[in-house]
């Protein structure tokens, strides 16, 4: 049915329904009608009607991290797996599907959807072991940022769309969850306790930029802050990193929205306040406009009790609300061309071929040593075995709604008319064998056999994390015994989304496909793979470790590079050689790269302009393939723990044989900028290189070090929190020496939890 605020007589004539007015005024219209308790009552995630003004419910929770999470909606790979494609238009092509299926539930369905949507996910994966490393597209702080920027585009409103309205929103992308998030339940800490400790360094350089580009590039309406705490301040109370960073330093103007049972959280699990009042002080104060619970209906008490203003209640609320006018959802629906998207644009054919094309793009080839795959068409008779080779909801990761049909790997096989002998083997987990002689039995009347192996949502999930990042139960021993008892060829194929680490099959196994979580035709995708009508060319979009990180390094520390604690995270500052790197990935083809004769890179700072790189690339083989082409930053080691390397691009390339293209990379100040402890981005001079696919070329960079950013205000563990009221103009902060543009207030307090702090050396104005 179609959604209008706006359709009766008695509101029609109303500001708030004049479509040809300012939307500001429009929306402060609205607001001032509401009593204080509609307002609170209305700062809630399942907003109520409200009959006198006929404004109907609404429900800003929908899920849509690869697909809407709805009955007969298109699932599409887990984002781990869209991450590994590198491929930015069909992330924006995917953004464009699912609001598209958003908005035609919305106004289709019986069943109650909201055109706002929690995703994406813009938490880096620090960690191997996190549970909700998954739905991230990886550990790279610029390839999550593409990611998000390019998802949330298709999903708000692109060009691209042939259903494009540039005068409303499409839907609405949150931003989650902001931040330092990255951890469940871990050694009897889960994350409505957990406290992230957080560097300026590793804030400047890893946490805050995907959401940074979200709000920057991307204008994202909606972030989500997190469970946690943030230097010993909860996430949805922390006024640096949501009034000032967010909104002052990046000029945010959407609003914010807690994580579900987060405004709870601040009182009863985080103890930082012991009473509503002041729960909804420091939340409102500190950012966040719309509860995703229960809680905000009690801040009438905080007007009784004087902590909050009925007006800060307002212009929260004010914030929320705009989105749904910019939705359209306050104009007669001749006006949106959106409103007529309808149940016919849900899990339609062409959504159904993006989805296999996103599954095929996904895949990494790890390893193919002896040159088996692509499988022969004269394998006939084929074993299939492993804990994932029939799974179908497997293959859906988390957050996945229930498609009309999920293709697994074994109903793909058969459907090629093969000869699948199917013996599972064993479970994922579970210490049983009692299947093993069924699987060799299999593998010893099959020409190939194909074990397809892996983890799934009993290991890793929201509120789960890992203790190991190798197989869990008998799957190695299940490889072990194949490659023992039989002479059959072997190919394995991962099913994941976390990295598994089995040194033992990269060594014993020469056929290794990593699937990750491919969505509902993944499994048609792994044999398109495997018989070669799909050449592969994904790349990891993470560091395989090896299996004793675990050991090494505690998932409660969120540094990120090695110290006598830790051996580093990710492929910037891992000390170990791990099992795959950061990029892994091969072809059926081959590719060669030529560089221009004669072209130097030497330059003097201050640059004045980005600096150009460009490369030849050609498919030397004999079939067509995709390339991606990675380009890196190498520093010079100009000082103590600077990166290995940091991505600043990549492209990736369709080349028929023969076929050549040209790639260019543009490096400007912030590719080529590194991080101090302090959090301040310099272009430091020295003999650097950049490294572009397989090939290095020199960079040299002259003269003094260049500042391209100072430090962040979201600050050190003992930064104190700036609670904003009502007539400053700035808050200067003498310690950093930065001014901080703020909203109109009367009085500024400093608080360190609820206790009055006073900065030694530190002057406020």
């Amino acid at each position: 049915a179609e959604y209008n605020a706006c359709t009766t007589a008695a509101v029609q004539g109303l500001p708030f329904c004049n479509y040809t007015l300012p939307l500001t005024e429009r929306v402060h219209d609205l607001v001032s009608r509401l009593t204080i308790e509609q307002v609170v009552n209305q700062m809630v995630t399942s907003a109520p009607a409200i009959e006198e003004l006929t404004l109907p419910a609404y429900d800003y929770w929908t899920e849509g991290l690869h697909g809407v999470l709805a009955f007969g909606a298109t699932s599409y790979p887990q984002v781990i797996g869209l991450g590994a494609t590198f491929n930015t238009s069909l992330w924006l092509d995917i953004g464009i599907a699912i609001s598209t299926e958003a908005r035609g539930l919305f106004q289709g369905s019986t069943e109650t959807y909201g055109l706002t949507l929690f995703a994406p996910n813009g938490n880096v994966f620090r960690d191997p072991r996190w549970g909700r490393g998954q739905e991230t597209p990886g550990e790279d702080p610029f390839l999550s940022a593409e990611y998000v920027r390019h998802y949330v585009q298709g999903v708000q409103g692109s060009p691209r769309d042939p259903h494009y309205d540039s005068r409303y929103l499409k839907a609405v992308a949150t931003c989650k969850h902001y931040d330092a998030y990255s951890l469940e339940l871990w050694n009897g800490v889960d994350r409505h306790h957990f406290n992230a400790i957080v560097s300026d360094q590793d804030f400047q350089e890893t946490y805050l930029p995907v959401f940074q580009a979200c709000v920057e590039e991307a204008q994202v309406r909606s972030i989500m802050c997190s469970y946690n705490e943030v230097n010993g301040v909860p996430a949805c109370a922390d006024t640096l990193l949501q009034q000032v960073v967010a909104r002052g330093e990046w000029g945010f103007e959407g609003y914010i929205v807690s994580d579900c049972g987060a405004i709870s959280d601040i009182q009863n699990t985080h103890n930082y306040t012991d009473n509503v009042w002041d729960t909804c002080q420091v939340a409102i104060e500190g950012g966040c406009d719309l509860d995703c619970g229960k809680y905000y209906p009690q801040c009438t008490e905080a007007i009784e009790h004087g902590t909050l203003q009925e007006e800060q209640l307002r212009a929260a609320l004010a914030r929320v609300l705009r989105s749904r006018f910019e939705l359209g959802l306050f104009d007669p629906p001749s006006e949106v061309s959106y409103q007529r998207l309808g149940m016919d644009a849900v899990n339609t054919p062409e959504h159904q071929a993006l989805a296999l094309q996103a599954a095929r793009e996904s895949m990494v080839l790890l390893q193919n040593r002896a040159g088996l795959l692509p499988l022969s068409s004269s394998y006939t008779s084929v074993a299939l075995v492993g804990p994932n080779a029939a799974a179908k909801i497997t293959l859906l990761g988390d957050y996945h709604g229930i498609p009309a049909g999920v293709v697994s790997v074994r109903d793909a096989l058969e459907a090629r008319g093969l000869v699948v002998n199917y013996a599972r083997g064993c479970s994922v987990v579970g210490n049983s064998t009692r299947g093993f002689p069924a699987a060799l039995a299999a593998a010893q009347a099959s020409q190939l056999t194909i074990a397809v192996l892996g983890i799934d949502q009993h290991v890793e999930r929201e509120g789960k994390d890992r203790y190991h990042i190798t197989l869990p139960g008998k799957q190695e021993e299940l490889v072990q015994m194949l490659l023992n008892e039989t002479s059959t060829p072997l190919v394995v194929v991962f099913i994941n989304g976390g990295q598994v680490s089995s040194p033992f099959i990269k060594e014993n196994v020469d056929s290794i496909l990593e699937a990750f979580y491919p969505g509902e035709l993944g499994g048609t995708a792994v044999a398109d793979v495997l018989f070669g009508d799909y050449n592969p060319g994904g790349r990891l979009p993470y560091t395989v470790y090896q299996p004793e990180f675990v050991q090494q390094v505690s998932m409660f520390d969120m540094n990120m590079r090695a110290s006598t604690t830790s051996v580093g995270r990710t492929y910037k500052f891992y000390e170990e050689e791990p099992v795959w790197e950061f990029g892994a990935g091969l072809s059926y083809t081959n590719f060669s790269y030529s560089f221009y004769p004669g072209e130097t890179y030497n330059y003097t700072l201050p640059l004045g302009k980005p600096i150009y790189y460009r490369a030849n690339v050609t498919n030397t083989g004999s079939v067509a393939g995709d390339e991606v082409v990675l380009a890196f930053f190498e520093p010079a080691q100009v000082a103590a723990k600077v990166p290995r390397a940091q991505l600043f691009g990549f492209q990736r390339l369709h080349l028929a044989p023969g076929e050549t293209q040209e790639v260019a990379f543009f490096m400007d100040t912030g590719a080529l900028a590194l991080v101090a402890e302090d959090g301040a981005a310099r272009v430091q001079p020295g003999g650097h290189a950049v490294r572009i696919g397989p090939r290095r070329l020199p960079l040299h960079l002259h003269g003094p070090a260049q500042e391209v950013a100072a430090p962040s205000a979201a600050a050190s563990p003992t930064r104190p929190q700036l609670l904003l009221s009502t007539g400053a103009q700035a808050i200067h902060c003498g310690c950093r020496g930065r001014t901080f543009p703020v909203q109109p207030a009367v009085a500024i307090v400093i608080l360190r939890g609820k206790t009055p702090l006073k900065l030694a050396g530190a002057n406020l104005v």
